[in-house]
């Protein structure tokens, strides 16, 4: 069965602050996120604490009367015109008349007279997760520092549950969701009495979110390292090994 994109039948809507939730998550939460979604590397071993972000559901206010509220929804198909199963009911969680479908166990829904089958998207749904740990090179383990290990955003390219692209808070600026991500994982950080957070980036990754949020970049790789733990070959299946940059911010 295919999925369909809400982004082909109208845009993302542009939301504020107020519609999104960071919060402490489970770590086996962040290693399926990261082991499944994470474009070049594995789940760590451990961590101090993980988090996520997330999208609250959107409101009439915000959604307006466009289908905005599309993203809310996984687009399963289009309309088939042979469904004998669909049964028309009030429910009382939308407030109003809804048909569903028991072949497609969806709901129908008339997008201005083209229907599609669709099912609802979790209350929040997730945008990101991260882990923070020690970190892993030994020689920078004082005690003081924590290690941003991983960050991996997702989309709908990943998994129709989540969204289309992440949430702007203004057309015509990119998303600020990577730096708010890091900027509470800082909070949290020093909330814990750490200095210093650092994490490592490949030297081909952009990371305009780090910078937007004060790291600095101490120190390139000259020459690739690699890995020769027993994950290593797991690791390298996702991409080939990197350059990397290895940033740092000061927190106390």
């Amino acid at each position: 069965m295919s999925h369909l994109s809400a982004s082909t039948f109208v845009d993302m809507p542009i939301i504020n602050k107020d519609y999104i939730e960071i919060r402490p998550i489970e770590f086996a939460q962040a290693k399926e996120v990261i082991g499944e979604f994470h474009k070049h590397n594995i789940a760590p071993q451990g961590h101090k604490f993980s988090m996520g972000i997330f999208r609250k559901k959107l409101n009439d206010h915000v959604a307006g009367g466009d289908y905005e509220q599309l993203h809310d929804w996984v687009i399963i198909d289009t309309f088939d015109n042979d469904d004998d199963t669909l049964e028309q009911y009030y429910d009382y969680e939308y407030g109003m008349d809804m048909e569903y479908s028991d072949k497609y166990d969806a709901y129908a829904l008339n997008l201005g007279g083209e229907f599609v089958y669709a099912r609802p998207k979790e209350d929040d749904v997730l945008l990101g997760v991260a882990t923070i740990g020690n970190p892993v090179a030994p020689r920078l383990m004082d005690g003081k520092t924590l290690e941003i290990t991983r960050i991996c955003f997702v989309d709908e390219n990943n998994n129709p549950y989540f969204d289309s692209e992440l949430p702007k808070f203004n057309k015509d600026h990119s998303s600020p969701i990577p730096s708010m991500f890091v900027s509470a994982i800082v909070k949290e950080a020093k909330k814990r009495g750490y200095e210093k957070i650092i994490t490592f980036t490949r030297v081909d990754e952009f990371a305009k979110y780090l910078k937007a949020t004060g790291f600095n970049i101490v120190f390139t790789q000259t020459r690739i390292k690699k890995w020769k733990s027993k994950n290593a070959d797991k690791m390298y299946s996702k991409s080939k090994p990197s350059l990397k940059n290895r940033w740092e911010l000061k927190v106390a």
